[in-house]
């Protein structure tokens, strides 16, 4: 699997009355590949085509909530759900995630 990107993951928590987003410990340079996802999977998850990505990653501790923030570019991605796949030539995470707009 060709893993393109990097990425750092940041969770969301209470800070006072608002919400912001920390650093998630050890996962500052996460590799990751980031495809589009296809209007037909978009319509079928709730998602907005072209707003609607698929990331995949070896990372396990990426979960749902979690902020990924693409090294260089500073695209914004928020994480929708999670998938494991476990073949044995490379196991991996499927995450569907959608273009963080703030």
């Amino acid at each position: 699997m060709l893993f393109d990107k990097f990425v750092s993951v940041e969770y969301r928590t209470a800070s006072g009355v608002n919400f912001v987003y920390m650093p998630l410990p050890g996962y500052s340079s996460i590799a990751v590949n980031i495809q589009p996802i296809g209007k037909e999977f978009a319509n079928m998850n709730d998602g907005m085509f072209f707003k609607t990505y698929q990331i995949f990653t070896s990372a396990s501790g990426i979960t749902e909530g979690h902020r990924l923030t693409v090294s260089g570019t500073g695209e914004k991605f928020i994480v929708r759900g999670r998938q494991r796949f476990d073949y044995i030539v490379a196991p991996h995470y499927e995450l569907v995630a959608e273009a963080d707009t703030q």
